[in-house]
């Protein structure tokens, strides 16, 4: 089952706040960030919109890429104004424009004991992908799979602000496992 996160839901502003880092607390795609350049955890490519963690991610040059655009704009000249030519522009993705993050799960359901088990297998930030201004929809920018990166949720980089209970610590570990989200459900297999 595949679902999407929509940080946009009130009830998932823990995923989505603080912006900026506050004793060391930082939002899901900015602690995904600093996993990656810290070598804690390994992004796959989604190849063809391939979710079978099947091309990792090694190097920092491709860690980078994944952060970073480059983009081709006209080089004018400072006096004249004319264009004289192109240059590469490289800039920073906004993250703040990652507002969705979809799961990818297996669901087993026990029929003796008529309980339902849910594992999550991998998670992806989605963002806004635009072509000519018009609005393409959201695409995975990379996945990671889960099973490998529960240590690194469940550890003390990964605490989240506890809107019932500042004084108890909670990880986003605790929020993916104890199911503390809202989703949507878009694709079953």
């Amino acid at each position: 089952v595949w679902q999407v996160i929509d940080l946009k839901q009130k009830f998932n502003q823990p995923f989505y706040y603080p912006q900026e880092e506050i004793n060391n607390r930082r939002n899901l795609i900015d602690l995904i960030k600093w996993g990656l350049y810290n070598e804690r955890i390994t992004a796959y490519k989604p190849v063809n919109l391939d979710d079978e963690f099947r091309h990792p991610i090694l190097t920092q040059a491709d860690v980078d890429s994944l952060f970073y655009t480059t983009t081709i704009e006209d080089d004018y000249d400072k006096v004249t104004l004319e264009v004289i030519g192109t240059k590469e522009v490289e800039s920073a993705i906004d993250l703040g424009k990652v507002t969705r993050f979809m799961i990818k799960e297996e669901w087993i359901v026990d029929k003796q004991r008529s309980e339902r088990y849910v594992r999550i297998l991998g998670i992806a930030p989605m963002i806004e992908q635009f072509k000519n201004n018009v609005s393409r929809g959201f695409a995975p920018m990379f996945w990671l799979y889960y099973p490998h990166c529960r240590d690194f949720f469940a550890s003390d980089e990964a605490e989240v602000y506890n809107i019932f209970n500042d004084a108890q610590r909670r990880t986003y570990e605790d929020l993916f496992q104890k199911r503390y989200f809202s989703s949507y459900i878009v694709k079953e297999d």
